[in-house]
């Protein structure tokens, strides 16, 4: 990631996000506290990040719907199966697309690095 795309800049800019933390890999806090601002949409939203539908359904019925913990689960799963690409940028940028709330987001990955 040599340039900024217009979408890192809306990172960086509009949500305050400097780029050394947007090219970093969440940590488990991290993603359990993101997991709490994704709603109804995380089946698709874990689609894009590239976990597969079946892994998902398996996800659920594991967690018995428990919504929180399903997406936390499927987050974790798109770390451990796409290691190199999942960083904090693709993730917001997968969250935006998929029209999940970012607002407090930023907080997240900024007040953890104090």
């Amino acid at each position: 990631m040599a340039g900024t795309t217009g979408n890192d800049e809306f990172f960086m800019k509009e949500l305050q996000i400097p780029q050394t933390v947007l090219k970093r890999l969440p940590s488990e806090k991290e993603l359990s506290r993101i997991a709490r601002k994704i709603g109804k949409e995380y089946p698709l939203l874990g689609i894009d990040l590239g976990v597969p539908k079946a892994k998902i359904d398996q996800i659920e019925m594991e967690n018995n719907n428990n919504t929180s913990n399903v997406i936390f689960q499927i987050l974790l799963e798109w770390k451990r199966s796409h290691y190199k690409e999942a960083t904090i940028l693709n993730l917001l940028k997968a969250m935006k697309e998929n029209g999940c709330d970012l607002e407090g987001v930023p907080d997240i990955f900024t007040s953890m690095q104090k």
